[in-house]
């Protein structure tokens, strides 16, 4: 990964905040290590080239332009959701991933994506499940 660890850590409470906002801190550290297992399954590409790349994060096509957060989606940094979001983060970081590696993972509201029957279930952590798909067969998807 490149990329100073404040980038780093920006990227990570991004998705900590979009994903699992006011959600538990669990939740949003799941949601934090899924984001750093795709980077490392990824040599060329940092957690928040990661982030930006299409079809990763719904909510990144609308909110960032270049891998850039649009100023007007940008959290208040003051704010209760957005400090409990960069602490999952940093948490995520500094902790063994609790999910098994996993790679992708959905709202717990809506069922499982009809083409990710072929990967395992490897928990529910917040509002999501969590699911594991072999990163050889992960990197040829995604790339």
């Amino acid at each position: 990964m490149t990329g100073g660890l404040e980038i780093l850590l920006l990227c990570l409470s991004l998705v900590a905040y979009f994903e699992e906002r006011g959600g538990s801190t669990v939740g949003q550290m799941a949601t934090a290590h899924v984001t750093l297992t795709r980077a490392l399954a990824r040599p060329d590409r940092d957690v928040c080239a990661v982030i930006a790349a299409p079809g990763q994060y719904p909510w990144a096509a609308e909110k960032m332009v270049g891998g850039v957060l649009r100023p007007e989606y940008r959290p208040d940094r003051a704010s209760a959701g957005w400090v409990k979001a960069a602490h999952s983060a940093r948490l995520a970081l500094y902790s063994q991933d609790f999910t098994g590696g996993a790679t992708h993972f959905h709202a717990v509201t809506i069922p499982m994506p009809t083409g990710w029957a072929h990967m395992q279930r490897r928990g529910v952590w917040g509002r999501h499940v969590y699911y594991y798909e072999d990163h050889a067969k992960w990197k040829k998807i995604s790339q």
